[in-house]
């Protein structure tokens, strides 16, 4: 049953909170006899309790894996080893960092835009605040807690490597590149959890699950349109993107001078900034 639970938090992520899984559904799917199952969880809430702490433990589901984008750390690292050596001053250096930061970044805010993974750690930490026992919810926080050490350690060491390579150090070394990381992972995340909102990415298509095979709601359901609502919407489509705020959408880039930016590539851009300073002791590799 537990496993059961596991394929279907794997293959639809993970609501706030557990109201849309049927755990009839998970007993046809398991092929498991009700009086066993009833037998070891009186109530839904006591399995739902055992699915939660099974899913987060390392030797079990472990959804709260760290959620690092790799590939927009390789993207980074690739594109720096290509400006080698076009860094010899400190306007070089200046255009490679947000050279990097351009790429990276967009490619970061798609990925989690588009992970179901990624989009299931924020549901679980949204139901924190309603799991009522005190045992869930303390086993839960720790393995977040856990998992955000293990990506705030990851992505500051990336950027502490960036930093060297450009030539820029921390303004108060006592903050740690995790404090820089773990403000930037924040912007970009937060930025991709509206793109529900502003501008659904395209996805995969939804495996069926035990659950959306008895006609629940799919997470393409939840990402309707005004038109597949069954309303009409107010406006043109062909005007509906100018209706919403510019969450990944092109802007003005830092120079003014007509190149594009997206808005999360200006606001990783700013955090860096605010965090780091030119390194007077920097010495070209």
């Amino acid at each position: 049953m537990l496993e059961q639970g596991h394929q279907v938090i794997r293959e639809r992520g993970l609501a706030v909170g557990l109201d849309d899984i049927r755990l009839e559904d998970l007993i046809a799917a398991a092929e498991v006899p009700c009086s066993s199952v009833w037998r070891i969880w009186t109530a839904k809430a006591d399995y739902a309790a055992d699915l939660l702490v099974s899913a987060v433990d390392p030797r079990g589901a472990n959804v709260l894996h760290a959620q690092v984008d790799h590939e927009a750390v390789d993207v980074a690292l690739a594109r720096l080893d290509e400006l080698t050596d076009r860094m010899d001053t400190p306007e070089q250096r200046r255009a490679a960092l947000e050279d990097i930061v351009s790429r990276a970044v967009d490619h970061s805010y798609l990925s989690f835009a588009r992970s179901r993974a990624w989009r299931t750690y924020f549901a679980l930490l949204a139901s924190l605040p309603s799991l009522h026992q005190s045992r869930v919810r303390a086993v839960i926080t720790a393995r977040m807690y856990e998992a955000e050490r293990e990506f705030a350690a990851e992505m500051g060491a990336y950027y502490a490597e960036i930093a060297r390579r450009v030539g820029i150090r921390l303004r108060r070394p006592d903050a740690g590149w995790e404090s820089l990381a773990l403000a930037c992972s924040a912007v970009v995340e937060g930025l991709a959890l509206r793109s529900e909102i502003y501008e659904p990415v395209a996805r995969e298509p939804e495996p069926e699950s035990p659950t959306t095979a008895r006609g629940a709601r799919s997470d393409g359901d939840a990402a309707a349109t005004p038109d597949t609502a069954g309303e009409e919407p107010e406006e043109p489509a062909e005007d509906w993107g100018a209706l919403r705020p510019t969450i990944g959408e092109l802007v003005e880039g830092p120079h003014g001078t007509g190149d594009r930016w997206s808005t999360a590539g200006i606001a990783i851009l700013g955090i860096i900034d605010a965090f780091t300073e030119p390194d007077p002791d920097y010495r070209h590799d």
